[in-house]
């Protein structure tokens, strides 16, 4: 996972039980990018072996668990996947933005 402001840089892993992903040409050279909508559901330390390499994967760093989400034709969203965020830039984004109501289905 990651933002479209940085699509290079991984900010998170996702597991998606129903995501409907179009096929891409077979000349296509580029990677494609699925924009998917997600909600902040929950903060907490990442738990675990500890792992040599970025700060953002050792054991300790706080982290986002977020569920991903597609509207629906009746103004609700539907659950298609889950996932954490650990990229402190995509984390600072959640945090800039305002709380909103919705249902989900």
């Amino acid at each position: 996972m990651c933002s479209l402001a940085t699509p290079e840089t991984a900010g998170g892993w996702g597991t998606f039980e129903r995501l409907c992903v179009p096929t891409p040409p077979a000349d296509a050279k580029e990677k494609m990018i699925v924009p998917v909508s997600c909600i902040h559901v929950a903060t907490r330390k990442r738990v675990g072996k500890a792992q040599r390499g970025p700060e953002m994967l050792k054991v300790g760093h706080i982290v986002y668990d977020v569920l991903f989400l597609e509207p629906t034709a009746k103004g609700t969203f539907k659950r298609i996947g889950r996932g954490v965020i650990f990229d402190k830039n995509i984390m600072k984004d959640f945090d800039l933005t305002e709380a909103e109501e919705f249902q989900l289905e």
